[in-house]
């Protein structure tokens, strides 16, 4: 893989972002290498940035290297992130799956979808561990903040509301606005 690291370093010549983009890929790669610091949609990113400096050409040595590097997260246990987050944590951030407001707003999309195991789904939960929700939501200041992604029970559905967090990722004193999607109460 070195190789093809190299050869994809040599194709990309002076693109502006390429040592953080060989970084992130060799991270995706490296079995010990886990966190919210890579991710499949990072990757997707990436990709689409490559793609975009390559005139939107398909490049078989970039697919061949994205192709690996998203097995390699698979491996780790990552998943889609549209996936594992809840109907509630996708409103949240802004974001609606569903035309209709599903039944379940505490679990996540992937299993309402059966598309994950609830294994699955809380192994890519504890890997990616937070999400950027929109500020409004927790009366803070910004667009978005830091919020936990909260721990599923045997059923797959969470058993409280998002926090805040700090940029060391822990629990943040949390004041919820009146118009929070699907609090609890």
């Amino acid at each position: 893989m070195d190789k093809h690291l190299a050869d994809l370093d040599n194709l990309l010549g002076a693109y502006g972002r390429k040592s953080s983009c060989l970084f992130f890929i060799r991270n995706c790669l490296d079995p010990s290498c886990l966190g919210p610091e890579i991710s499949i949609k990072g990757l997707s990113s990436y990709l689409l940035e490559l793609r975009l400096q390559l005139g939107l050409k398909k490049n078989p040595l970039v697919e061949n290297i994205f192709d690996q590097a998203r097995s390699a997260l698979f491996q780790k246990g990552y998943r889609e992130e549209k996936l594992i987050y809840t109907y509630q944590e996708h409103r949240l951030f802004g974001s609606s799956v569903f035309e209709q407001e599903p039944a379940e707003f505490y679990k996540p999309i992937g299993l309402m979808l059966d598309e994950l195991t609830v294994e699955e789904s809380r192994k890519a939960r504890s890997l990616i561990k937070f999400f950027n929700a929109l500020s409004e939501y927790f009366c803070v200041d910004g667009f978005f903040t830091p919020v936990s992604l909260e721990l599923l029970d045997q059923n797959g559905r969470t058993a409280s509301d998002p926090v805040r967090l700090g940029h060391d990722l822990n629990p943040l004193p949390t004041v919820y606005s009146k118009d929070f999607p699907y609090r609890r109460r």
